[in-house]
């Protein structure tokens, strides 16, 4: 999918893309009563350094000139440098080692045919410095534990596997690569936004453990909590703690 949307944005480069997305805008223009004909707000007029009087250049560097907002300025200043910043924040995340390695974690999936392929997560073993030799030990013996679970994502796998993670921690460590690398930068974005509404002024004395858990709540309100069974363990482990009213 990744590699059709940077082919896709790649043939979006070209005269027929512009003059499509162009003529909307001409007709957008019109049916709104908006002048793209203005020229924008003039700035401060513009001097020649003294060290340049004699020269033939007759802008300081890096200035734009100030053009009219005419269909060629829209190409050269707007269409192009935008499609072309896109494909390079594209090719720059979406490399062809990244686009190969997030192929392999596909042998993670239990409904892929690839399923703890040895073969296919040899890469990811080196990618992540883990001893192939051991590696295949420990696939030999999880493989057929798990047969008969019906597993259906690599989170179920982690679980399934996690109370025998002494015995098996290279595939454990081959798991959570898998269900990491892929994560990207949007999930720590949130919740620094959430750390913000949450530590107030009123909440100085908030703990580091406290303000994770309420971070983790505020971020995962989409998750079922059986609130019963909170309770019933809480009762458990704080047998004579009370609830003061004031």
């Amino acid at each position: 999918m990744i590699s059709t949307i940077i082919e896709e944005i790649q043939n979006c480069r070209n005269e027929r893309s512009f003059r499509l997305i162009y003529n909307q805008i001409v007709e957008f223009s019109k049916k709104y009563d908006i002048d793209l004909k203005q020229k924008r707000r003039g700035d401060r007029v513009r001097t020649i350094p003294v060290r340049f009087a004699s020269s033939i250049i007759t802008s300081s560097v890096g200035h734009r000139p100030n053009d009219n907002n005419d269909e060629h300025q829209f190409r050269r200043s707007m269409f192009y440098p935008l499609i072309d910043s896109i494909l390079i924040e594209l090719n720059d995340r979406f490399s062809n080692k990244n686009l190969d390695l997030l192929k392999i974690l596909a042998a993670m999936y239990p409904e892929s045919q690839q399923f703890l392929e040895f073969k296919s997560l040899c890469s990811l073993a080196d990618h992540l410095n883990c001893d192939l030799n051991q590696l295949q030990n420990e696939l030999n013996v999880i493989k057929p534990m798990i047969k008969d679970e019906k597993l259906k994502s690599t989170t179920e796998l982690y679980e399934n596997l996690r109370p025998y993670k002494e015995a098996s921690p290279t595939v454990m460590t081959m798991i959570i690569g898998a269900l990491t690398i892929p994560v990207s930068s949007t999930t720590c974005e949130r919740s620094f936004s959430k750390m913000k509404l949450i530590k107030q002024s009123t909440r100085n004395t908030t703990n580091d453990s406290r303000l994770s858990d309420m971070c983790l709540l505020a971020m995962e309100r989409g998750l079922e909590i059986d609130f019963e069974k909170v309770i019933d363990v809480f009762s458990l482990n704080h047998g004579n703690s009370r609830i003061l009213l004031r």
